[in-house]
């Protein structure tokens, strides 16, 4: 098994096919939903790179993700705002990246 409690909290810790090491938080102090997490996330890895799969994420998502790496920006409050106009149109918009 390779996830481990740190602190109240469930950690995983796998290698990719590809070789690609990911070790991360599960974000949760429950035993079985950190398992569930760690078994989804190895096989979508997995399916990526084995099949060429790339996992399907919502419009919202991926907003989230990008307004994270941009936290940086001085003009994060106008991106959010631009953004979150954005999710209400497209509210279940499927992306493959």
């Amino acid at each position: 098994m390779s996830i481990t409690l740190r602190g109240g909290v469930w950690h995983c810790h796998f290698f990719t096919p590809s070789g690609k090491r990911v070790r991360r938080s599960l974000g949760t102090g429950d035993k079985k939903q950190a398992q569930e997490l760690h078994d989804k996330l190895k096989a979508e890895a997995w399916r990526v790179d084995q099949i060429g799969d790339l996992p399907v994420r919502t419009f919202e998502e991926c907003c989230i993700r990008w307004l994270r790496e941009k936290d940086h920006k001085r003009s994060l409050d106008d991106d959010k705002t631009k953004l979150s106009f954005g999710c209400s149109i497209f509210p279940a918009v499927m992306s493959r990246r």
